[in-house]
């Protein structure tokens, strides 16, 4: 038997006869075409026998994938006829498919392999490799150290290129042939930690008593290809893989020699020339075309030891005329580029081009979000035809997701055969909040994401859960940061009917909302505390305590497809123990994040069953009648040819391994394939973003082929879905925009009180006033919000009022001053950052104060700080109030003196003069008028308004004086103010005035909250003629 053995590995057929290789066209269903012929006898001579209904479980049939497995087995059941017992189907595996079943096909007893080191305790074991070997080397030149999270990426990339180099047969050794001297730093680095782990990992999986994935499918296809030499009569089927995998391709190519076996190749060109194939070997140019769709296919053949033109059967009876012109076709267009420039001599005729085309349309979207929606509602129309079934093929994960959204328009689910990776299924996106709002000690933005996730109930029900977060959330989350943690929640919430003018909770709404603070106290305070710690410890039991806040949060809620997922990816991180991997744990929710994104969550049979979404691997030999190819665009298909990150290209072609192009090849073998289908969409968004996107080559090609006109003739037919997603959301007739809102409420609701600066705001933007105080909208403050120039303003101002009473009572020690100051200071602001950029303005500020203070104090004014006043008189519509808040007063005998300190800018004499920024003439007109008690309601002439602009730069401050234009006086100034305001208010006094949206759009109001609601982007692009 060992010559048996060794006639197959040189490519002799054991009865003497040439391998048996056959070929199913693109244009053919190709597993159905596989049954057929293997139960009519064509595959393998007289097999099976038609007399003994036991003969085909004899048989193994081997096939890529698992899902095809299963898809053959509806096949069988398709045929009808007498009872049969089915062979043996095994997934082989293929180039981006780590399956591998032989077992049932290799005798034990003869075969003892290792078994395969577990996925996580691989990956955990190189993070801890990586780590060590980063931090060491960081040390060594003074670069940052390495995270957690970019060891575990890393570590990924070696295991797969672990994973290449034993597929592909090259072993360590050929590291050596790499000169270091000869690399760039960087590359001398990693050259340097594969030497390293090129020793460091095979003992760690000695000791283990396991061996890699990779290497044990090369040991069990190497097993499989030695028992075929020892039982030649047993038949053997092996169809649907290219061959990629050098192990798998010695494979398929001995089961071609068997004497009754057989190897079915998929979509095997018959259309190549001699010439061609030569280009596609490189015999002509000394390098391969490893981004040619046959590459791989025309090496297995030739490892099969046939010509590439000759001695493969091709199952092609009863092809339709139009698949099999297209198939041609697109041979064409594939043509390796050398052969491109012969594309001319012999273009083909406008009616084979007609044939081939006339069920292909081209969708060229003007965005992905278009794209996605043409897609859905081509699928939605493909259900139209009774039975048809419709395959969405495409590897861009986030249109498929897109597609996934849209259908749901038309209460269609659908089944994305491809997976969603744990990180981002449901309870792996709650995975991760758990893990960040542990690590960022209940941060708003992630804590309250996390609250709000669907999975989360803490114990109570999902009604009383919702409302006692929303009541967190206006209470503390929302508004400036609270202090970290819990205490910083309570605080808040302790605060939160004092400090916050939109929030008011009851007694009840605070207890429902201190329980919940509790439960999170109970629940993620162990996690939180130690994920902020700076102690390493282990993986193994961060994850262990990120398990248990997970069950608790979860609740026995209803199970969604990937929570068993993410259970089993604990369960295989707590059998990872023996990694020894020891983390810093403020590191850990980017280390489970990256590890959780290889784990893939496929949800089974859940969607609408003529439906599908594939991804390339997934579609490989399942057939479909509408097939959509979507995200046709360079870099998404085909993706970018990327080297990884332990090897540079040069490093790889060193060591014998294959291009990044082979990839290419694999995509483009996919392609033509689905080209096969009876109607064919191809789609493609023009933008990717906001940038403009290239076109897949292969489309490029096509149109070169074929000339514009009836390439032009594909997007039309494509056009037909555009216009439907056009439409669909379309209003009735054309588009117009709002235009500018002047509401006019009755008298009765209008405002009869406001404020020296909402008198400013008044003028400005009367909408503003409407929004507030006719529909007593008040804005959400940001979530998690950081201090901004009106705080800072606030808390600047907070602090020399501080002062200012200070200097008030007689204090003039300026150590004491500044206590004062910072106390106040640090209730107002617990961020450190707050602290570190405005706290030495402030000390510029206040010595600049005190300097001023002095020498303002030196007339012997009385000195007023932040004084109240309110002014009442008869208008049109009912008594109006107006109030005012004067920063500083400088009472005279005969005159009074107004100041008002900004930390902005200051309003301009201009806009002063034309009473857009009236709040000081308008105060001094109140103080005139007996408005402020600190006058004893007494009128006091003014004779100076001075704005202080507080910057604590170089200088800290600036004063700058009002002064009246030529031929004025203060006090006309002053005068037309009062004037103006009382006819403002007659204005709006009457049933006909509106609040108009920005009545003066050049002098908007600097902060303004309801500039949404006014829509102003919408008619202010219209009145401006497109432009804003």
């Amino acid at each position: 038997m060992r010559g048996a053995q060794r006639r197959l590995k040189r490519g002799h057929r054991l009865n003497g006869a040439g391998p048996n290789v056959f070929s199913i066209p693109p244009g053919k269903r190709f597993l159905a075409t596989l049954v057929n012929a293997l139960l009519n006898g064509r595959l393998i001579a007289g097999f099976p026998d038609p007399a003994d209904p036991l003969s085909l479980a004899r048989a193994t049939l081997l096939l890529p994938t698992r899902r095809a497995c299963r898809a053959v087995l509806d096949c069988f059941l398709d045929i009808g006829g007498p009872a049969l017992l089915l062979p043996r189907i095994r997934a082989i595996g293929d180039e981006e498919e780590n399956a591998v079943d032989l077992s049932a096909a290799i005798d034990d007893s003869a075969v003892d392999l290792p078994p395969a080191i577990p996925g996580l305790l691989r990956r955990t074991t190189l993070t801890r490799f990586i780590l060590a070997w980063g931090n060491a080397a960081g040390e060594a030149k003074g670069t940052r150290r390495l995270t957690a999270g970019d060891a575990a990426f890393l570590a990924g990339e070696l295991a797969r290129l672990m994973d290449l180099l034993s597929t592909q047969g090259v072993p360590w050794d050929n590291l050596d042939a790499i000169l270091p001297q000869e690399l760039q730093e960087h590359w001398q680095v990693t050259h340097d930690f594969l030497q390293v782990a090129r020793q460091g990992w095979p003992r760690f999986l000695a000791a283990h008593g396991s061996i890699d994935p990779a290497q044990r499918r090369r040991l069990v296809m190497e097993a499989e290809l030695a028992r075929l030499g020892n039982a030649p009569d047993q038949p053997v089927i092996a169809a649907g893989s290219t061959g990629s995998i050098p192990t798998t391709a010695e494979l398929l190519a001995a089961i071609s020699r068997l004497p009754r076996g057989a190897l079915v190749l998929p979509g095997y060109d018959r259309h190549l020339s001699a010439q061609l194939w030569a280009n596609i070997a490189g015999t002509s140019s000394g390098q391969s075309v490893a981004s040619h769709p046959q590459s791989s296919l025309h090496a297995l053949v030739t490892r099969c030891h046939l010509p590439p033109d000759g001695a493969v059967v091709h199952l092609d009876q009863d092809l339709d005329n139009a698949l099999s012109a297209r198939e041609a076709l697109f041979s064409r267009v594939m043509w390796p580029a050398e052969a491109t420039g012969q594309w001319n001599l012999s273009p083909p005729a406008p009616e084979v081009i007609s044939l081939a085309l006339g069920s292909v349309g081209l969708i060229e979207a003007a965005s992905e979000e278009e794209e996605g929606l043409a897609i859905a509602l081509a699928m939605r129309h493909g259900l139209e035809t009774p039975g048809a079934h419709i395959a969405l093929i495409t590897p861009n994960r986030a249109l498929a997701r897109r597609v996934t959204a849209e259908l749901q328009r038309f209460d269609l689910t659908v089944d994305d055969t491809a997976g969603t990776p744990l990180s981002e299924t449901t309870p792996g996106v709650l995975a991760r909040l758990v893990a960040e709002t542990a690590a960022q000690d209940f941060a708003a933005l992630p804590l309250l994401a996390l609250l709000k996730h669907p999975m989360v109930r803490l114990g109570l029900a999902r009604e009383k859960l919702l409302h006692a977060v929303s009541l967190l959330e206006q209470a503390a989350l929302r508004g400036l940061r609270p202090q970290t943690g819990i205490a910083g929640l309570r605080a808040a919430l302790a605060l939160c009917n004092s400090g916050k003018e939109n929030v008011r909770l009851t007694p009840g709404d605070i207890t429902l909302t201190l329980d919940l603070v509790e439960r999170l106290e109970m629940f993620l305070q162990p996690l939180a505390t130690c994920l902020t710690s700076r102690e390493a410890m282990a993986m193994i039991d961060v994850a262990d305590m990120h398990r248990a806040a997970l069950a608790h949060l979860i609740d026995g809620t209803a199970e969604d497809a990937g929570e068993g997922v993410l259970w089993t990816f604990f369960d295989e991180l707590a059998d990872a123990a023996e990694s020894g991997l020891v983390i810093d744990p403020r590191e850990y929710a980017g280390a489970v994040e990256t590890l959780m994104q290889d784990q893939p969550a496929r949800a089974i049979n859940e969607g609408h069953s003529r439906l599908r979404i594939y991804g390339l691997l997934e579609a490989r030999l399942l057939p479909a009648d509408l097939v959509i190819l979507g995200g046709l665009n360079e870099g998404i298909w085909p993706a970018t040819a990327r080297t990884d990150a332990w090897l540079s290209r040069g490093m790889r072609l060193a060591m014998s391994l294959p291009a990044p192009e082979q990839r290419i090849g694999l995509a483009a073998h996919d392609f033509t394939q689905a080209l096969g289908a009876r109607d064919v969409i191809l789609t493609r968004a023009l933008k990717a973003g906001t940038a403009p996107s290239v076109p897949s080559r292969w489309l490029q090609r096509l149109a070169a082929v074929i000339g514009e006109s009836p390439y032009q003739v594909l997007r039309e037919k494509g056009q037909t879905f555009l216009d439907l997603a056009g439409m669909i959301d379309a209003g009735h007739g054309e588009p117009r925009p709002c235009p500018q809102p002047e509401p006019r409420p009755p008298l009765a609701v209008r405002p009869r009180a406001l404020s020296v600066t909402e008198i400013e705001t008044l003028i400005r933007d009367p909408y503003a006033i409407y929004a507030r105080h006719v529909l007593k909208l008040r804005a959400l403050e940001d979530l998690d919000k950081t201090i901004d120039a009106r705080e800072r303003g606030t808390l600047i101002h907070a602090c020399l009022e501080r002062v200012q009473e200070g200097l008030a009572h007689g204090e003039r020690d300026r150590a004491t001053l500044l206590a004062m100051a910072e106390r106040e200071f640090a209730a107002e602001s617990a961020w450190p950052q707050v602290r570190a950029f405005w706290w030495p303005r402030f000390l510029r500020i206040f010595d600049w104060f005190l300097i001023f203070d002095e020498r303002r104090r030196m007339t012997g004014a009385q000195v007023e700080i932040e004084a109240s006043g309110r002014i009442t008189w008869p208008a049109p519509a009912g008594v109006f109030t107006l109030r005012g808040r004067a920063d500083r007063l400088e009472i005279g005998p005969s005159s009074t003196k107004l100041i008002d300190f900004k930390t902005g800018a200051v309003p301009t004499g201009r806009d002063i003069k034309d009473g857009f920024a009236p709040q000081l003439t308008l105060e001094a007109a109140m103080l005139q008028n007996g408005a402020f008690a600190a006058t004893a309601g007494q009128g006091a002439p003014v004779d100076e308004l001075l704005y202080v602009k507080l910057s604590g730069g170089d200088p800290p401050a600036e004063e700058d004086v009002v002064k009246a234009e030529k031929g004025d006086s203060l006090a006309d100034m002053i005068d037309a103010a009062w004037t103006g305001l009382h006819q403002l208010i007659a204005a709006f006094d009457k049933a006909d005035a509106p609040y108009r949206a920005l009545g003066h759009a050049a002098k908007a109001p600097r902060y303004n909250d309801y500039l949404h609601l006014a829509r102003v982007r919408e008619w202010g692009v219209a009145a401006e003629g497109g432009e804003e």
